[in-house]
């Protein structure tokens, strides 16, 4: 399907009830990783947990074993400064997630046990307020976004 267009199908059919929202999340993630050309590709949202605010993720896709995998919360507490960057920008950019600011504080717990390398996480808003993050990752070698 041409740009944009997948999406709108995909929509569509949620919209229709030919798919429930579990596998709207699994099949958006998948296009989203093939269009991309990332290795993972996830929806996470904003939530509020004891420690403070957390992403939570509600879909991850990995290209790499060609299924979907789950994903531990990012709390505020522990990655300050991906928190900040997010909600500053609107976004991470971070070509070598390794040492970039906002996602070195990820390195012991996220990158390096799943040899993450690239990091590009954007926000989305529903209803005018700010909801969560789609977010790319290259994995086994890093990638300019």
């Amino acid at each position: 399907m041409a740009d944009g267009q997948w999406i709108q199908h995909l929509c569509g059919r949620l919209d229709r009830g030919e798919i429930d929202s579990p596998r709207f999340l699994e099949a958006f993630t998948q296009q989203m990783a093939t269009h991309i050309g990332c290795s993972r590709a996830g929806v996470w949202v904003f939530t509020e947990v004891p420690e403070g605010r957390a992403l939570r993720c509600l879909a991850m896709y990995d290209g790499v074993h060609d299924r979907m995998v789950r994903a531990t919360d990012m709390i505020s507490a522990e990655v300050g400064p991906y928190f900040d960057a997010l909600l500053r920008d609107g976004c991470v950019v971070a070509p070598d997630a390794r040492s970039h600011p906002a996602t070195v504080g990820f390195l012991d717990e996220y990158l390096l046990p799943l040899d993450v390398h690239s990091v590009l996480d954007v926000c989305f808003s529903v209803n005018g307020r700010l909801f969560g993050t789609f977010s790319c990752e290259q994995v086994g070698a890093p990638v300019a976004w």
